[in-house]
């Protein structure tokens, strides 16, 4: 008889063990999934800088681009607010594109190096917009910085 309960116990704890596994095994697994299949996305590689930039110097920005499942087409950089005329306290909102840079070859990773000078002393706001081949876009966050 105690044969017959060591047995059961037994033979609840491997169920327990099994059952356990395969919720563990499920979770790794759509997690790494959807780690994997984010889609289309679009990222700077540069901060904004500490302190303010000199106007009409050349200021590089750097992103990334990546779409696992598409080709990318191209990178677009825009600026978002700048300042008006020279007035460096009052700023508008233009989304005016700055540069665009295409991709040369078929590929699902690109990085950019788009340069614009900014001109007048204020805040500037710009982003990045990567596109796919098939006319999908991704934008960047923004970053924010003053040009005296």
């Amino acid at each position: 008889m105690p044969l017959k309960k060591y047995a059961r116990v037994i033979l609840a704890g491997f169920i327990l063990l099994l059952l356990l596994s395969m919720g563990l095994a499920t979770a790794c697994s759509s997690f790494g999934s959807s780690q994997t299949d984010m889609g289309l996305q679009t990222w700077m590689l540069v901060r904004a800088p500490d302190g303010p930039l000199p106007a009409s110097r050349p200021v590089t920005v750097k992103s990334r681009t990546r779409d696992p499942q598409n080709h990318l087409s191209h990178v677009e950089l825009y600026a978002v607010e700048m300042p008006v005329q020279d007035n460096a306290t009052s700023t508008q909102k233009v989304d005016l594109l700055i540069d665009t840079q295409f991709v040369p070859f078929e590929q699902t990773t690109f990085t950019a190096n788009q340069t614009f000078i900014p001109v007048w002393r204020g805040e500037y706001v710009i982003k990045v917009v990567g596109y796919n081949t098939r006319g999908e876009k991704s934008e960047s966050e923004y970053i924010r910085f003053a040009v005296q």
